[in-house]
C-alpha cells in the first residue's frame, strides 16, 4: 500500500475575499506517478508561495 496526493486545493481569504489559491492537480492520466510525493512537503511549498514576503513562518 502506499500514500499519495492527487488533489490539493487552498484557497485564502482575508475579511470574506479570495486573497490567494494554490492548487496541485495530478489526477492527469490514471497512470501518473506524479502523485506518488511527499504530500507535508508539497503542502509546505503551496502555503509558502501563498505568503511569500510574509512574517508566516
Amino acid at each position: 500500500m502506499a500514500l499519495y496526493m492527487s488533489y490539493a486545493d487552498i484557497k485564502v481569504y482575508n475579511n470574506a475575499k479570495p486573497t490567494g489559491q494554490a492548487t496541485y492537480d495530478a489526477t492527469r492520466g490514471g497512470g501518473n506517478m506524479g502523485k506518488f510525493i511527499d504530500a507535508e512537503k508539497k503542502i509546505q511549498e503551496l502555503t509558502s508561495q501563498l505568503f511569500a514576503g510574509s512574517a508566516v513562518p
